[in-house]
């Protein structure tokens, strides 16, 4: 264990709240004196049916072309989803603790309510918490960026970063710029949570879909509480049914990210069941995120032309070496299908591709005669050659352009 350095800074903006700013002061002091662990990650469960609330794979294979051959690493722009977390709604342990406590149960039910009782005192009142495993998730990525392109950091590397405004993001990037300070100390950081740019990095679906509708059509909620409950109706009538099956669906699938064993409460759900909320969730982040809808994919592009407009400054003025931005699954996803990424590039979309600490990164390399070239990563593997960076950046601008034009157009 060793106590990890404050490194946050934060740039006071004349419009933002005063409220705010105390929250975020209060959220810097906390870490002063944080306690970190210096073990690797352990082995991600089964991502399967988890949707956006599987954890990262640090054990999966990466595809990781070397660099062509007269070319030598400079920089380093990025784009990260926050660490594992607690569940995303205080209401959701809410409604699973009124609903167990209240209704009338199964002998099955009551085996899922005493695993419930025994969790709920550890995680109540922490919902949208970054968790432990969160934190050295992202001083696990750090390491590895550190490690796979030691060029980069280089002398006194310079790395500027900028966050959400939502903790668990920025406890993220703390945790990332904390671990690269660990591995060279010579490495300068800036951490920055500027409300300029907050809506850039945590983006919000234009169009929603009714969920709760396309849930009445797919999932036989009568048969789960069949399960669990001796008097079905009356247990209905506690609490809107989509959102007590949701809420129980995701303290299963969040557990995990909390440290329990989950076994037990994802029981409750037969492999059919679970397999509908999984597809449920595909549903939804296909639209509110995904080419479902494509002005959710078009709002992005104000992400997008950050990551071009500061990898041309940043290369022509040598000031950065290492960009990296923080923030969300909804900001994130939408990006990786604006500019094509095949596992997003569909209408229908794998949400378990999207796990607590995603990142995207674009590598940077150049030669003696200043020729740029780039390639994107994934969670780590790649997912373009390497490209001239006029090119990429072509590609970039394009898309830029289409995007404005649809959101334009009021379609």
């Amino acid at each position: 264990m060793q106590r990890c350095s404050m490194i946050f800074l934060i740039r006071k903006t004349d419009y933002m709240r005063t409220d705010r700013i105390i929250s975020l002061i209060l959220t810097c002091a906390a870490l002063v004196s944080c306690a970190v662990d210096r073990q690797v990650p352990p082995r991600a469960a089964d991502a399967d049916g988890k949707s956006v609330y599987a954890n990262y794979d640090f054990y999966a294979e990466v595809t990781d072309a070397p660099v062509p051959q007269g070319y030598k690493p400079f920089y380093i722009t990025h784009y990260g989803r926050h660490g594992a977390r607690h569940i995303n709604r205080e209401w959701e342990y809410d409604a699973v603790a009124k609903v167990l406590g209240e209704a009338s149960l199964t002998s099955f039910g009551q085996e899922i309510k005493a695993e419930f009782d025994r969790i709920y005192p550890h995680v109540k009142g922490r919902a949208t918490d970054l968790t432990l495993l969160g934190r050295e998730q992202h001083r696990h990525l750090a390491r590895r960026m550190y490690e796979a392109w030691p060029e980069v950091f280089r002398g006194r590397c310079n790395v500027e970063a900028a966050s959400s405004d939502i903790p668990r993001c920025i406890l993220s990037m703390n945790e990332f710029l904390s671990s690269l300070k660990d591995c060279k100390s010579a490495i300068s950081t800036f951490a920055d949570v500027n409300s300029a740019l907050v809506p850039v990095l945590k983006k919000k679906p234009v169009v929603r879909i009714d969920a709760d509708a396309k849930f009445y059509e797919c999932f036989d909620s009568d048969s789960l509480y069949g399960r669990l409950f001796t008097d079905i109706e009356t247990a209905k009538d506690l609490y809107p049914v989509p959102d007590f099956v949701r809420s129980l669906y995701y303290f299963g699938t969040h557990l995990e990210c909390v440290g329990f064993d989950d076994k037990v409460m994802r029981s409750a759900f037969t492999e059919e069941e679970a397999s509908v909320m999984s597809s449920l969730d595909d549903y939804k982040f296909s639209h509110h995120c995904g080419w479902g809808i494509p002005a959710n994919v078009a709002s992005s592009w104000p992400l997008l032309e950050h990551f071009v407009t500061m990898a041309d400054r940043d290369i022509a003025t040598g000031e950065t070496d290492v960009r990296l931005r923080f923030g969300h699954d909804n900001t994130l996803l939408p990006l990786m299908a604006l500019i094509k990424v095949e596992m997003f590039a569909g209408e229908s979309l794998d949400s378990d591709n999207v796990p607590m600490a995603a990142n995207l990164r674009w590598i940077f390399a150049r030669n003696r005669s200043g020729n740029v070239i780039m390639k994107v990563q994934y969670n780590e593997s790649d997912v373009t050659p390497w490209t001239p960076w006029e090119e990429y950046r072509e590609f970039c601008l394009k898309q830029i352009e289409w995007a404005k034009s649809l959101l334009e157009s009021g379609i």
